[in-house]
């Protein structure tokens, strides 16, 4: 009686290895690599709309059923190669020779990204162009649900970055659930969606540790502006697609804009029909927080700032410009308009107007001024100090001009004397040619001479005309004593005037 059961479970047993054998011969008889390989390089051909290779294709069992694809080109010459590529397909889609919302994961790869996203494109919108093959004649992927990079050089134009992703595939959207991204001078991590239908618009929220601002908008503008004719090239009969729109929420712990470092950057990037647009442009520059719009047209082209700075310091600034000196200290505040050519943003290339207030700092010479003035004036007590090199305040409105910046209305405050006139600083050198008035304090005014506190005084205090030379922490002042003279004389003639007016209503 105890026999029976064994038998049975034998008979079981070489049952289960029989159905094994009849399915391994079924699955290698269904499952030939070469025949998938062939049919597959067909299909992706004709949906694709150019020329597709695959070098090898092999199929893994474990953990997961699925063919790997290696060396897998696209157009002629090439636009798209993956060196890896593997696509879920399941049991029941690797015997039905049907694979519906296959996974597809590209690794160790170089892509054309304007290429990629055509393609993308064209899977999330079902199209074939007709190359589905008819039922029982090749292996075919009817439908994707999902993509994933790992460690994929995209390219655009000539800019290049190392990415992973995932997504996922519905209807005209790839939904994009982790995104990373790294180049030099940049590495961020986001997330996002890309609208296919109608215009291409692609919505994306990123931060980043580090980040080459400028780097990062020329690959996102080439990746855009090549996308529609790479649309274009992979769509049958070559139909002409919309420029891509991007909306990208961003934000960076520091990085570059430009030649100008910054921290802190917080900015809504947006780019369409190669319009470019950071707006609002919120980060710290120079140790001072700027709020304003970046804007890049590309029918000039030339990029535009219009933004407030508050708390730079100006030696970093004039730093940057190529003064390494530190003669003028203290913190800038100002507004700024100023345009540049897009291809040179040196500190140099900008052109435009700035309304600047500079406050607590110093001026390396500005003593000298001081010195050469009340030396002018003849003041009375020869012991006093020298005075510092303190300002209190300099404000004006400056104009860029490439290395020469030009005011009309230079105005300086300090303890011992005012200065307010008009001239030239030229970087990076600082050389100055400025003409101002100079206005002594009180108490140095009223230890000058009478005859020129008399004739040459604004008020209560002595003002003398000034030529300012040299360059930036090392004036060479000279008072104009023609100028001086000629308001002493204008001054006694209204003095005189005055006196004949009196005397006559008098009589």
């Amino acid at each position: 009686m105890r026999i029976r059961p064994l038998r049975l479970l034998a008979w079981l047993g070489l049952a289960g290895v029989a159905l094994l054998v009849l399915l391994g011969v079924a699955a290698w008889w269904l499952v030939t690599p070469e025949r998938i390989r062939t049919s597959l390089e067909d299909q992706a051909s004709r949906a694709i709309g150019m020329p597709t290779h695959i070098e090898r294709l092999s199929v893994t069992w474990f953990p997961t059923v699925a063919l790997q694809l290696e060396n897998v080109r696209i157009g002629d010459p090439p636009q798209v190669t993956a060196s890896e590529l593997d696509v879920s397909a399941g049991l029941r889609g690797i015997l039905s020779r049907r694979v519906d919302d296959a996974a597809l994961t590209i690794r160790k790869s170089r892509l054309d990204l304007p290429t990629l996203l055509a393609l993308v494109s064209r899977l999330t919108k079902g199209e074939s162009g007709g190359a589905a093959p008819q039922a029982g004649s090749g292996f075919t992927i009817a439908s994707v649900r999902s993509i994933a990079l790992e460690d994929v050089a995209l390219v655009a134009g000539g800019h290049e970055i190392l990415a992973s992703l995932r997504g996922r595939l519905d209807p005209d959207t790839l939904t994009i659930s982790s995104l990373r991204a790294h180049t030099s001078g940049t590495s961020l991590e986001g997330s996002g969606t890309i609208a296919f239908e109608n215009t291409p618009h692609a919505t994306f929220e990123a931060n980043a540790s580090e980040l080459d601002l400028n780097a990062l908008v020329a690959f996102v503008n080439a990746a855009t502006s090549g996308a529609a004719g790479a649309d274009a090239r992979s769509t049958p009969g070559g139909a002409s697609a919309a420029s891509p729109r991007v909306d990208v929420a961003l934000k960076a712990g520091r990085g570059m804009l430009g030649t100008i470092a910054f921290t802190d950057l917080d900015t809504h990037l947006t780019m369409a029909d190669g319009n470019i647009a950071l707006d609002p442009l919120k980060a710290r520059f120079f140790g001072g927080a700027l709020d304003g719009r970046l804007s890049y047209i590309a029918a000039k082209p030339a990029i535009g700032l219009d933004a407030s700075l508050d708390g730079a310091d100006i030696a970093a600034i004039l730093q940057w410009m190529g003064n390494t000196s530190q003669p003028v200290t203290g913190r800038l505040r100002a507004s700024v308009d100023i345009s540049a050519n897009p291809t040179e943003l040196t500190a140099y290339a900008w052109r435009g107007g700035a309304t600047v207030k500079l406050t607590g700092g110093t001026i390396r010479g500005l003593s000298a001024v001081r010195t050469a003035v009340v030396s002018f004036a003849g003041r009375q007590n020869a012991g006093n100090s020298e005075g510092s090199n303190d300002y209190e305040q300099i404000s004006g409105t400056f104009a860029l001009q490439g290395r020469v910046i030009r005011s009309t209305d230079l105005r300086l405050t300090s303890p011992d004397l005012d200065l307010r006139g008009a001239g030239t600083i030229t970087m990076p050198e600082g050389a100055l040619a400025i003409e101002a008035d100079c206005l002594l304090s009180t108490q140095l005014s009223a230890q000058a001479g009478r005859d020129l506190y008399r004739y040459a005084r604004e008020g209560d205090r002595i003002l003398i005309p000034l030529s300012i030379g040299g360059a930036l922490g090392a004036p060479k002042v000279t008072p104009r004593a023609g100028d001086v003279m000629q308001r002493a004389i204008r001054r006694k003639i209204e003095e005189e005037a005055g006196s004949l007016l009196d005397r006559l209503l008098k009589r």
